[in-house]
Parts: structure tokens; C-alpha cells; sequence
């Protein structure tokens, strides 16, 4: 080493799922959707854990769902288009009258949430992680 500066590399692999959906026998880890080792984290499965981590701040909550799916911080520009996304999921589910009774909690919010965590793990950002 020379000099006094250190660095390292943060390398992320976040596998939603391990349904193999092209068959291609590429990756040593791919199950048929019918396996008994297939698995799927659904969004309000990461939904509860970001609200869990992050409690019901809406900014609070944006920035952990990067954290967590992209591996970075959000800009101050991604909080404040994620925070009016989560208050028009918010407002679209309470208006709906479908959060009751819903996976995610029941609540408008904890539904807005789910839908945000959604929009982010179909994001090309997290496809396509440089």
C-alpha cells in the first residue's frame, strides 16, 4: 500500500428470486418455479423490512430502499420524486378501498410502500448494476 489512503469495493449480489425463467443452465443456482428450493422475496416482504429499518418517514424510507436494492444513497432529487410517490400510491390505495385486509399491513401506506419497493426492483438501476 503507499501512501495512507485505503479503499474497497462494496459488491452487492441481491437475488429477489431463484426462478429461472430462460433455462439456459448458465447459472449454477436457477430452480424450476415448481421446485421445492425455489424462492421469491416479494415486495412486501421488502417492504416490512424497510419499514422495519427505516420506521414511517417517508424520505427515511426512500433512502433505505436504495440502500438496500441499489447499494447507494438516493440524491436529494430521487427523495423528493420517491417521498410524492409514496403519497400518490398512498392516495391511489385509500381511495381504492383494496388496502384492507392487504399482505402488506392493510394500511394505504404500508401498501404505497410495497408499490414503491415494486417500482424499484423493476428499476433498469437494479437490472443492470454497473
Amino acid at each position: 500500500m503507499a501512501g495512507e489512503t485505503a479503499t474497497f469495493v462494496v459488491n452487492r449480489n441481491i437475488n429477489f428470486t431463484n426462478v429461472c425463467v430462460v433455462g439456459c443452465a448458465f447459472c449454477g443456482f436457477g430452480q424450476g418455479k415448481r421446485s421445492p428450493d425455489a424462492y421469491l422475496v416479494a415486495e412486501d416482504d421488502f417492504a416490512a423490512r424497510v419499514r422495519r429499518e427505516a420506521g414511517a418517514l417517508p424520505a427515511a424510507q426512500v433512502e433505505r430502499v436504495y440502500r438496500i436494492a441499489l447499494g447507494r444513497r438516493p440524491s436529494a432529487g430521487e427523495i423528493e420524486l420517491g417521498t410524492e410517490a409514496l403519497e400518490r400510491f398512498a392516495a391511489a390505495w385509500a381511495r381504492s378501498g383494496v388496502a384492507r385486509g392487504a399482505p402488506a399491513g392493510g394500511d394505504a401506506e404500508a401498501r404505497a410502500l410495497a408499490s414503491y419497493c415494486h417500482t424499484i426492483m423493476n428499476s433498469a438501476e437494479f437490472l443492470y448494476l454497473d
